[in-house]
């Protein structure tokens, strides 16, 4: 069936139509930058807001906020961050130890608990420049690849198991300023090409040597930071909607000649 192209007089002059789009702006200017304003003020809002509650809240959070625009007295402000559901409405607790419930990748130890090594990636910029010089060269590497039955019940696969070759490793006792959660920082692969990596153990283990034990691995609760659902409040009492009306009234005014 060959393509159609429909043209429909009507759509030109519909309410989200090119012709009310140009003549609401040229004859109604000073409305739609009312909304303009009131669509910016609410970005501005949200990101105040976020800046107050999130803790880095400059990152994929931010970067998602975008206004969209349904004509010269119509928008909207969206959230394409793919954590804005968490951000927003937050999460249930999470118990990281489930994941060894279904992970290929675990390993069995030999009193029979499973468990897993986990990389925790280190900003260059946060690691201490004495460590930086200590491991600059003491770098550790990756030394063969190679396949492995995955040892999880139930799980008929073959599963990338690592060799390495092992360099420096920081020890908190050694740099003071080396915070806890870099403790057995090590530098992975070469100049200009390499990463801070910290590696802790997930285990399925009751008995653990770190004093929190079970909780090291759970997730508390979150009912998150409600900033649209605040910033919405908040526009709400803004007087924006009075500052859109006040503009369309000047509008009017001007068409009509009065004052």
């Amino acid at each position: 069936m060959p393509a159609t192209l429909k043209i429909n007089g009507l759509d030109a002059i519909s309410p989200g139509g090119a012709l009310a789009t140009i003549l609401g702006q040229q004859v109604f200017p000073r409305a739609a930058q009312a909304v303009s304003r009131g669509l910016e003020q609410a970005r501005s809002h949200a990101i105040d807001l976020a800046e107050s509650r999130m803790k880095n809240p400059s990152g994929a959070w931010q970067g998602g906020l975008r206004i969209v625009r349904l004509g010269p007295f119509m928008g909207k402000l969206i959230s394409t961050s793919p954590i804005h559901g968490i951000v927003e409405d937050g999460h249930d607790e999470i118990n990281q130890r489930n994941m060894l419930n279904r992970s290929a990748k675990v390993r069995i130890s030999a009193q029979g608990y499973r468990y897993m090594y986990i990389p925790f990636r280190h900003k260059a910029d946060e690691v201490p420049q004495n460590v930086k010089d200590f491991l600059k060269d003491e770098g550790s590497e990756i030394t063969e690849i190679f396949l492995e039955k995955s040892q999880q019940e139930g799980i008929d696969a073959m599963v990338s198991r690592f060799r390495y070759q092992w360099g420096g490793r920081a020890q908190k006792g050694n740099y003071e300023n080396l915070t806890k959660n870099q403790e057995g920082l090590v530098r992975f692969g070469r100049q200009g090409h390499h990463q801070y990596l910290t590696f802790r153990v997930i285990s399925d283990n009751p008995v653990s040597k770190n004093p929190k034990g079970p909780a090291r691995w759970k997730i508390d609760a979150f009912s998150g930071y409600k900033i649209f659902k605040d910033t919405e409040l908040f526009m709400a009492g803004s007087g924006v909607l009075d500052q859109i009306r006040d503009a369309l009234a000047a509008d009017i005014r001007s068409v009509v000649g009065g004052k």
